[in-house]
């Protein structure tokens, strides 16, 4: 079974969420319980809302990184932009002792596949064009 992108992150998060649930309500029946005088009863609304910050702030997180260009993608995105070329769309980029260098920018698909075509470029290389092109 394949979970498409939306629903990964909802059952992400709600697994998330059930899990803080579970901490917390363990650890407010602990707290609530050994107070003297106290009914030992769960504040259900305060575990609610602490588990729904906790997941938040979780998720928020890991998109956060998620949302960051690779070392591969910033050489190209770095290639592509300050390209003396006008017209440039896309990079070819290789990775040489660990280390993303860019070997060819390119104006079109077609001058793409053209240097693909000619040997000019590395067997292990990776392309960066937009996607209408």
């Amino acid at each position: 079974m394949r979970i498409n992108g939306a629903t990964y992150w909802w059952v992400l998060a709600g697994l998330l969420w059930l899990g803080t649930a579970i901490i917390a309500t363990g650890l407010v029946f602990h707290v609530s319980s050994r107070e003297p005088g106290s009914t030992g009863q769960v504040d259900w609304l305060f575990v609610t809302l602490l588990s729904t910050a906790v997941t938040g702030i979780v998720i928020a997180i890991i998109r956060e990184f998620r949302a960051r260009p690779s070392p591969i993608q910033r050489a190209a995105l770095t290639a592509i932009f300050n390209a003396e070329e006008p017209g440039t769309i896309g990079a070819v980029v290789v990775l040489k002792n660990g280390t993303p260098e860019v070997v060819a920018t390119v104006r079109s698909r077609d001058e793409y596949l053209e240097l693909v075509g000619s040997g000019r470029l590395p067997v292990d290389h990776f392309v960066f064009l937009p996607d209408d092109a």
